[in-house]
């Protein structure tokens, strides 16, 4: 009799850690799902700071050529001012 309600203990037990298993493996699905998409999403965000980056640097590439031009054209007007005199 005692070893009859051991086993029935034990079965019991073993029922509620399967389903306590297949909760753990449906949010582990759950988890890796998210990771996935989050894993996307990281490298979508990484594209467009390595497209930031390439913009930023044109726009600086623009801005020193902006300031050679502003440059050579005040040369330009000091010149034009010189022969007007």
């Amino acid at each position: 009799m005692n070893q009859e309600k051991n086993i029935e203990v034990l079965r019991k037990r073993n029922t509620q850690l399967q389903e306590e298993n297949a909760k753990l493996r449906e949010q582990l699905k759950n988890i890796q799902k998210n990771n996935d998409r989050v894993t996307i999403e990281l490298e979508k965000i990484e594209k467009l700071k390595d497209e930031w980056h390439k913009q930023i640097e044109a726009i600086k590439e623009q801005r020193k050529k902006y300031a050679e031009l502003m440059t050579e054209l005040r040369k330009l007007k000091k010149v034009k001012d010189a022969f007007e005199r």
